[in-house]
């Protein structure tokens, strides 16, 4: 999944759109993967969540979000399933958030300016991908 993020990131960063370029063969591949390695045959429905859930985002902000990160999205659900990218998810909009909050306090961000979500995102795919069995484990500990 790794090999994926890093063309996208660099992509989204330079012209703040994600192309679907990288977006399908990542997911092809990793669907792939998935059936044939893990049998994880189930995949499909944790690709639709990753990509409906940032879908519904862009619906109801008016395109606040790209669609191109709900590709994304999908190829890190289709990586790492659906807690995996629960926890991506949250690790993006934490790390966007305060990235946001301290370039607008340095005054190099207005408060209305778009910034690369791929990048939050690729960073949370990261993170969850080391952090998920950890994650996991304490979850069963206090449950």
């Amino acid at each position: 999944m790794t090999g994926f993020l890093l063309p996208i990131v660099i992509h989204d960063i330079r012209k703040k759109r994600i192309p679907d370029i990288y977006t399908f063969p990542g997911c092809a591949s990793l669907f792939l993967l998935q059936v044939l390695f893990f049998h994880n045959y189930l995949i499909f429905i944790d690709a639709a969540a990753g990509y409906g859930f940032i879908w519904l985002v862009w619906f109801f902000t008016g395109g606040k979000i790209g669609r191109g990160d709900a590709k994304l999205s999908a190829l890190i659900a289709t990586g790492l399933g659906l807690v995996g990218w629960v926890i991506a998810l949250f690790w993006a909009s934490f790390t966007g958030l305060i990235t946001g909050v301290i370039l607008i306090k340095m005054k190099k961000l207005k408060i209305k300016e778009e910034i690369p979500f791929a990048p939050f995102l690729a960073a949370g795919g990261v993170i969850s991908f080391i952090t998920k069995d950890l994650v996991m484990r304490l979850y069963y500990v206090f449950q």
